[in-house]
């Protein structure tokens, strides 16, 4: 599978688009979001943001498996909706309106911008 590096403050991430049959089940998991108020549409993109990137860490062959649970203990939203949005594009997908929302508002200064290391 293709992969790519991406780092953050410091921190090394491996990649992976997802596979087909992820790339279906993300097609599939539209959520209403109109039907929710904004705390419910916040929970909602967060735990789409945490499956995508555990399916594009997991596929990049990572040595401990990412789990929600793990993405939501160790990481904070910009991070979880920046790799959201690497792995989208990797895969040539592109993320809610929602996810990219958060990804852009949350954003840091330049300094914390991904950088291509692969």
């Amino acid at each position: 599978m293709r992969t790519k590096q991406l780092e953050y403050d410091n921190e090394k991430f491996t990649i992976a688009p997802l596979t087909v049959e992820q790339t279906e089940k993300f097609a599939e998991a539209t959520v209403d979001l109109d039907s929710l108020d904004d705390k419910g549409k916040a929970a909602a993109a967060r735990a789409r943001a945490c499956e995508i990137v555990c399916y594009g860490l997991n596929n990049a062959q990572s040595a401990v498996q990412w789990t929600p649970e793990r993405c939501r203990t160790e990481m904070d939203q910009w991070l979880l909706f920046r790799l959201q949005s690497e792995i989208l594009e990797f895969s040539r997908l592109t993320a809610s309106a929602a996810g990219e929302e958060a990804a852009r508002t949350a954003e840091p200064g330049e300094k914390t911008r991904a950088a291509v290391v692969n």
